[in-house]
């Protein structure tokens, strides 16, 4: 209460205007710009991919989040699934599932995250951009990939397709803006609210609403 007292009435800004400021639970060690995660947006020189390690430990700072590093398990059926849903997301008019044979990730952004993936089936390659990966690689219980900051870790193969496939990665969220963990562990080093908010949306500056 004390620190929303201490700072009312005072916004972000940008060139004079009022900043969109997104951020997400943990970026992984570097956030990323907004056209990585949404359609449609433009990549505002304030949204930059920054890093985000502690130079004291090399550690990101967001490394004391619970979920900084994760994997994610996907059995025949579920990558059957995914290929059925991107097939609906592109329009297909036959989205059926399709036995996978390969998944590979063929190009990563700027801030190292996952560009796209491709899928070779048995029916022919399906591609997923980056801003679909995370809805379409969802788990058994229907909940989203944590990010797209990840690597193939194991694979399964039996019969000439993939049986099973693990990733392994970290960060958690779009990634976009400021990190919250981030913002912990910068507050912890010592930094103080406006150093953070600089280091996240560079350029902006805090001011008064109108």
């Amino acid at each position: 209460n004390a620190a929303i007292d201490a700072t009312a009435g005072q916004v972000l800004r940008y060139n004079g205007l009022l900043a969109d400021a997104p951020y997400s639970a943990s970026c992984g060690g570097r956030t990323a710009v907004p056209s990585e995660a949404w359609r449609g947006v433009t990549d505002d020189s304030y949204l930059a991919s920054v890093d985000d390690v502690d130079p004291r430990t090399g550690r990101p700072y967001c490394d004391i989040s619970p979920r900084h590093q994760w994997q994610a398990e996907f059995d025949e059926a579920q990558l059957q699934d995914i290929v059925r849903r991107a097939l609906q997301v592109s329009g297909a008019r036959d989205p059926r599932p399709a036995a996978v044979q390969e998944f590979s990730v063929p190009a990563r952004s700027r801030s190292g995250r996952v560009a796209r993936v491709v899928l070779r089936t048995d029916r022919g390659d399906v591609t997923i951009a980056a801003r679909d990966i995370r809805a379409l690689l969802r788990d058994a219980r229907g909940a989203i990939l944590n990010s797209t900051y990840f690597s193939v870790d194991r694979e399964t193969r039996g019969r000439g397709r993939l049986a099973g496939l693990t990733l392994r990665g970290v960060g958690h969220g779009h990634g976009v803006g400021m990190c919250q963990w981030g913002a912990i562990g910068r507050s912890r080093a010592g930094a103080d609210a406006r150093a953070i908010l600089r280091h996240y949306y560079p350029g902006t500056v805090v001011g008064f609403a109108d």
